[in-house]
């Protein structure tokens, strides 16, 4: 009875109650942040909308170069060893996906002035402008012309220029999926927080109910039984008791 009333007065409610609500409370967030990890993995590389819009402008612009680029080739090819300039046939399709190249990055850069990334822009502008102007420009002149001998040195500068303009746009590329990246784990991160918390909290009153249940059941009841262990070996050794002697 004695031990009943210790474990009475130990008051399990408020402790229990704390634990099952703790409980509740570490599942919960620890489902959000498996949901918002899922979300996460499938949004790798999701970047915002007017970033996604620019990107989408930009690779247009940058396919539309590469495009430009093989049908020149094409057309250089077919006029290597001849003397005759090439005719408006033969550059329209060149020409045209200049054109749409120019239109593509003009609205990648109105649509990034919006957004404040005019840096941005200048990196790749200046780029651009010298691979159409003095890149294809020239050598659909030369083509156009007749000037044959300027072949070779006009599709190699173009090759360079094409090059040094594919490394800026991979870059702007990268930094904008950093970007993003980087913005969905600030997104997680009070989420990750919350969850380490309460498992160390969780742990924390598990190992303090623990150590109650030691100190006011498992003690006094391993301490009855070394007394129910004693031997008794006179009935008049019993406390509080009187036994009538024998006579004589």
């Amino acid at each position: 009875m004695t031990i009943l009333r210790r474990f009475d007065r130990i008051q399990w409610l408020p402790f229990i109650g704390c634990l099952l609500v703790l409980m509740a409370a570490t599942l919960a967030i620890g489902s959000m942040a498996w949901q918002l990890q899922r979300q996460q993995h499938a949004d790798v590389g999701r970047l915002p909308r007017s970033v996604e819009q620019q990107a989408r402008l930009l690779n247009l612009a940058y396919v539309d170069v590469l495009r430009a680029k093989i049908e020149l080739n094409e057309v250089v090819r077919q006029h290597v060893g001849q003397q005759q300039p090439a005719s408006e046939a033969e550059l329209w399709r060149t020409t045209a996906l200049v054109k749409d190249a120019r239109i593509a990055f003009d609205a990648f850069s109105r649509n990034a002035a919006l957004e404040g990334e005019s840096e941005s822009v200048q990196s790749l502008a200046q780029p651009f402008h010298e691979l159409l102007k003095v890149g294809f420009d020239q050598q659909i002149l030369n083509l156009s012309r007749g000037m044959l001998s300027a072949l070779d040195a006009g599709q190699q500068q173009i090759a360079q220029l094409e090059s040094a303009f594919g490394d800026r746009v991979e870059h702007w590329f990268a930094q904008r999926g950093r970007q993003a990246l980087a913005a969905s784990s600030v997104t997680a991160a009070p989420f990750d927080y919350s969850l380490y918390v309460s498992v160390a909290v969780l742990l924390l009153l598990i190992l303090l109910i623990g150590h109650r249940v030691q100190q006011d059941v498992y003690a006094p009841l391993a301490c009855l039984g070394e007394r129910s262990r004693l031997p008794i070996t006179r009935r008049d050794d019993l406390p509080g008791k009187s036994y009538p002697q024998p006579l004589g």
